[in-house]
C-alpha cells in the first residue's frame, strides 16, 4: 500500500507533539552516552542501552512491534544481519527485537548522521559505525572497522539498499556490505521489515502510530561465494518474502 498522505491540522500536531518526544528521548541517551563515554564499558551496556533506545524510540512513534523468526538464530553466533530500508524506524525496530536475544549488534550508518550536533559520541557509545557513501576510501576503512569487532564477536547489521525508500518498494542492493561476509566468512542473516515506512516515511515529514514487523530468515553460509553473488542470493529472498510481509501489515492499516 503506497498511501497518498492527507495532512491536516491535527496530524501535524500530533508529529509536533511526537518529534519533541523523540527529541528528548533522544537526548536523555546523548547526555548518558556522555556521561558514561569515560569508563568504556562493554558489550553488557551496549546491548543494553541500544535495546532500551530503540523500544523507547519505536514506543514514541506510536509503532506496534511483531518479531518474527528470533528462533532462526543463535545468540551465541556472530553474524552479518541484512535486511530492507523503510524509515529511520528500521532501526529502532532492529534494535528492540535483537535486544531479546542480547546480542551485541552494531549498526553501520550513513555518515551524514554523525553531523548532528551530539549525535557523534552517543553514537559511538552505541556501537554505530559512520561510512561515506560516496567516498570508496571512506567506505574501506568502515569496512576495515566493522572486520575488526566482527573479529571480537560483535554481529553488524546493514541496510546494502544504501538509503530509505521513496515508496516503500524495494530498491536494488548494492555488494558492499557483503564484502564483510565475503571477507570474514560468516553467515549472513537476512531480515525484512514492513510498515515502518507508514509509521516514518521519507516524506513528508510525518509520524503516525501503527503496526510494523520485522522477520528473520534462516541465516546462510557464506560459502565459497562472491560479495556480488551474495548479495543477488540475499536480494532475491528478501524479494520473495517481502510482499506478503507488506500485505499482512498493509491489511492491519486499513483496518486499524
Amino acid at each position: 500500500m503506497t498511501e497518498t498522505f492527507h495532512y491536516p491540522f491535527i496530524a501535524r500536531v500530533v508529529t509536533a507533539v511526537k518529534a519533541v518526544l523523540l527529541t528528548v528521548i533522544a537526548f536523555h541517551y546523548i547526555i548518558t552516552s556522555l556521561l558514561l563515554a569515560p569508563f568504556r564499558l562493554g558489550g553488557r551496556y551496549l546491548n543494553t542501552i541500544s535495546g532500551l533506545f530503540g523500544r523507547q524510540m519505536l514506543w514514541a512513534c506510536g509503532g506496534k512491534a511483531e518479531i518474527e523468526g528470533l528462533e532462526n538464530l543463535d545468540p551465541k553466533k556472530t553474524y552479518v544481519f541484512v535486511g530492507n530500508h523503510q524509515s529511520y524506524a528500521d532501526i529502532f525496530l532492529l534494535q528492540a527485537a535483537l535486544s531479546k536475544l542480547r546480542m551485541k549488534t552494531l549498526f553501520i550508518i550513513k555518515k551524514e548522521l554523525f553531523r548532528i550536533p551530539l549525535f557523534k559520541p552517543m553514537s559511538k557509545q552505541m556501537g554505530l559505525i559512520a561510512v561515506e557513501r560516496e567516498d570508496s576510501r571512506q567506505s574501506m576503512k568502515a569496512i576495515t572497522a566493522s572486520l575488526k569487532l566482527l573479529k571480537r564477536g560483535k554481529s553488524i547489521a546493514v541496510f546494502p539498499e544504501g538509503s530509505r525508500s521513496y515508496d516503500a518498494e524495494l530498491q536494488p542492493f548494492k555488494r558492499g556490505g557483503f564484502l564483510l561476509v565475503e571477507l570474514t566468512g560468516l553467515e549472513i542473516a537476512p531480515f525484512v521489515i514492513a510498515g515502518t515506512f507508514n509509521i516514518f516515511p521519507r516524506k513528508p515529514f510525518i509520524i503516525r502510530g501503527g503496526p510494523c514487523k520485522i522477520s528473520f530468515l534462516k541465516p546462510i553460509a557464506a560459502g565459497q561465494y562472491k560479495s556480488k553473488e551474495l548479495a543477488q542470493i540475499v536480494e532475491v529472498m528478501i524479494k520473495e518474502k517481502y510482499p506478503s510481509e507488506k500485505a499482512y501489515i498493509d491489511a492491519k492499516w486499513e483496518n486499524k
